[in-house]
């Protein structure tokens, strides 16, 4: 073999070797705790994390709640432009990483004290946030409510999935979180589109049972004004919602919406959270105090409304007044009979 075919065939072992050895070297990353913010993210590009242990994944799922949030900023640094692949195994790992921190932070939770748990709650709540930011990298949407929307999906989903004793403590976790949510945080400087998605979510929640309880977390006077805030905000922007949908509604299947709206407003206790926001000495279990306080704020809401949601939310309410005196006249009825 001449001596320049030997040459260029050293060349191409020395290059070939070079490059499988810089391969590996690309592909071997710090642990977790030991990792730069970017080799971190690499983590979750570079590699498949279920292969990895739960106790790496838990390492990350640290590390990356400790990066600060423009870390997280998917048009930093060309960071846009992850290919496809790329973009697929990111989303699946970070899928996986938030199940993880859903599950260990739940757990982390139940052994909080309750002098503890509102501070646990708002650093998990700051989580949230950038896990829907993260979201950003694989989604086409800019929105942020879209991946904050994804993310409720999930926590439903893992509750549905979990054991029967991971379910109780995730969901107490979920009711404190909201608490600790509308407590902590200012839902007016929120999108319209935001608010409402909020509003449903807790509908949803409201729906299959559940109701939050206020005394599990210790909250000072402007915590307590800031949840009745928010919740006579997002209540405000249910209500329309749902005017809406009545007015595109059958007459036939009215009543029964309505029947329906009304058990889930009487049952969650939101008209004594109205109430004490307008009373200063709210009587909770007065219903009919909680029903005149109600009817104040609606009329605030439809005074301050264009005038055809104004219109529909009027149709709505008188439906409701109806419909709530003909369930007084049956209990009064039936009582007599008894």
């Amino acid at each position: 073999m001449p001596k320049r075919a030997l040459i260029v065939l050293a060349g191409v072992a020395i290059l070939a070797v070079a490059g499988t050895a810089g391969w590996r070297w690309y592909f071997h990353l710090p642990a977790p705790q030991r990792a730069t913010n970017q080799q971190v993210l690499r983590w979750l590009v570079l590699k498949d994390l279920e292969q990895e242990s739960l106790e790496t994944r838990v390492a990350l799922v640290d590390r990356l709640q400790e990066m600060p949030a423009e870390s997280f900023n998917r048009n930093q640094g060309g960071k846009s432009q992850l290919s496809a692949p790329y973009r697929e195994r990111l989303k699946r790992n970070a899928m996986l990483l938030q199940a993880d921190w859903f599950e260990h932070r739940c757990r982390q939770y139940a052994n909080c004290d309750m002098d503890r748990r509102l501070q646990f709650l708002e650093d998990q709540l700051e989580a949230v946030l950038r896990w829907s930011e993260l979201s950003r990298w694989w989604s086409s949407s800019d929105a942020a409510e879209s991946g904050l929307s994804a993310f409720f999906g999930q926590i439903q989903a893992w509750l549905d999935n979990a054991a029967p004793e991971t379910r109780v403590l995730m969901s107490q976790a979920v009711k404190d979180g909201l608490v600790c949510w509308l407590a902590s945080y200012d839902v007016s400087a929120q999108s319209q589109d935001a608010q409402l998605l909020v509003a449903n979510h807790i509908v949803r929640h409201l729906k299959k049972g559940g109701q939050a309880n206020t005394a599990r977390l210790t909250l000072a006077d402007e915590h307590r004004q800031q949840l009745a805030l928010n919740g006579e905000l997002l209540l405000k922007r249910w209500l329309f919602q749902q005017a809406e949908v009545y007015a595109a509604m059958d007459q036939q299947k009215r009543d029964a919406f309505v029947d329906q709206q009304i058990e889930l407003v009487m049952d969650s206790g939101m008209l004594d959270t109205l109430k004490q926001t307008s009373n200063d000495n709210p009587s909770p279990n007065n219903s009919t105090a909680s029903l005149m306080a109600f009817q104040q704020k609606l009329n605030g809401w439809m005074k301050e409304a264009e005038p055809e949601k104004a219109k529909e939310l009027s149709k709505l309410v008188q439906h409701v007044q109806s419909r709530v005196m003909a369930r007084q006249l049956r209990k009064m009825f039936n009582q007599k009979r008894e």
